[in-house]
């Protein structure tokens, strides 16, 4: 996507279907670090057009970081799609979900969630995308299998993944998407990265309660009259600062997917 940068207004008075998706990649050649920037829809975008442009432009850096894989994750070193001993997950892109490399689930689920994004069935007019159950459990169903790719690349190929990471920021910022627009639940992220993002609406809730409590004088009864504060939590701006945290496998049966919803 290599077109002229323009600003929002000039992408919207053009009118263009691609308009919100050559704003997200804007942003993203400017600053792929900055989340709240990137999170924020812009001026009269829909919330649920820009899920839908965020996804397709997740999709195409997916499959970068796919190819990034590809010399490492062979058929041969993985020939099942796992994320440590304990994860097994079979492709739902068959008529029965069934075993596959980790490499062809990526490509199979990658191919699946093109092809129902480009659906005219489900999305006839890329400008109007309709908020309905369905669209939302699309968004969830395909969101849900692609952070599988994030999960065997950490566990499975760390020095790729981080490489990939410190460039391209990208699943800390599919995590912090996934988690700002409630598309993932937070207990089904089996590694760190991304954990601890917090969704703006709550990050602006802590911040009015922590602006009561301050204008709060200190009251010299045992009981304060003032909110606490839940603080406001940080998010990595650069990528020269890699995440620490370890995630403890829970000691669990091995565990097998199959979900098809």
């Amino acid at each position: 996507y290599d077109w002229k940068s323009e600003s929002w207004e000039e992408l919207e008075k053009n009118g263009s279907p691609t308009n919100v998706q050559q704003h997200l990649q804007n942003l993203l050649r400017a600053d792929p670090f900055d989340l709240p920037l990137l999170l924020t829809p812009p001026s009269k975008a829909t919330e649920v057009r820009w899920v839908y442009e965020h996804i397709r432009v997740l999709i195409l850096q997916i499959n970068k970081f796919a190819t990034h894989l590809s010399t490492v994750c062979t058929s041969q070193r993985c020939p099942r799609m796992n994320a440590t001993s304990e994860w097994l997950f079979l492709c739902a892109c068959h008529k029965q979900p069934q075993e596959c490399s980790a490499m062809e689930y990526t490509i199979h689920t990658l191919d699946s969630a093109t092809v129902v994004l480009s659906s005219q069935q489900y999305f006839p007019n890329r400008a109007a995308v309709q908020p309905t159950r369905e669209i939302l459990q699309l968004f969830t169903n395909m969101l849900r299998r692609l952070y599988r790719v994030f999960a065997h690349g950490y566990y499975h190929h760390r020095d790729e993944f981080e490489e990939f990471e410190q460039e391209y920021y990208l699943c800390h910022r599919y995590v912090a998407f996934c988690l700002e627009y409630k598309l993932l639940d937070p207990k089904s992220l089996i590694i760190p990265v991304g954990k601890d993002w917090r969704p703006m609406a709550d990050r602006l809730t802590n911040t009015a309660s922590s602006s009561s409590s301050t204008k709060d004088p200190p009251a010299p009864a045992p009981e304060p009259t003032g909110i606490p504060s839940s603080g406001s939590g940080t998010v990595a701006k650069s990528h020269h600062e890699k995440n620490s945290a370890e995630l403890t496998p829970v000691k669990l049966a091995p565990r097998v997917n199959s979900d098809r919803e």
